[in-house]
């Protein structure tokens, strides 16, 4: 008799943890496209000033050379500019990018919309920004921008 209401117990937490992680999901609707386009624009609002010039949001599997242009140029001129590239997230969307001022400063960016790898509910980025010198850029593949050297942690 101990044992099946022991076993009962463990059966009625279960489907209980069950039932709620069911719920849970079910209830949890992932934001649309537009919704996380415009929460990606919004954070990367955050980083510039104005007359900051957009150098483009490149999807995946998209031609950078316009955007690289546009970088390498605004860089030459020292004029602000802005540019997001999209990576390959694994649980969640990813851009690395790059912000320059009207002073020459450069800021490499991480933008994931769900670094902890949880259900994402919410159309949101979470940024990361380091100072960074000498930008590289490759036009092809994974990590379409980065920094020979990151100035600060």
């Amino acid at each position: 008799m101990y044992y099946r209401a022991n076993f009962g117990l463990v059966a009625l937490l279960l489907v209980g943890v069950l039932g709620a992680l069911a719920l849970m999901f079910a209830s949890g609707k992932r934001p649309s496209e537009s919704e996380m386009r415009d929460a990606l624009e919004r954070e990367l609002d955050t980083f510039v000033t104005p007359g900051t010039i957009m150098c483009g949001l490149v999807h995946k599997g998209v031609s950078r050379a316009e955007a690289i242009n546009c970088i390498e140029s605004s860089i030459s001129q020292k004029s602000p500019f802005v540019a997001a590239f999209q990576e390959q997230g694994v649980d969640s969307d990813v851009w690395s990018g790059l912000v320059g001022d009207g002073d020459g400063r450069l800021r490499w960016l991480t933008l994931d919309s769900s670094p902890f790898g949880e259900p994402q509910v919410r159309a949101q980025y979470f940024a990361t920004s380091r100072a960074c010198s000498s930008p590289r850029f490759a036009p092809i593949g994974p990590g379409a921008v980065s920094c020979e050297r990151y100035d600060d942690p």
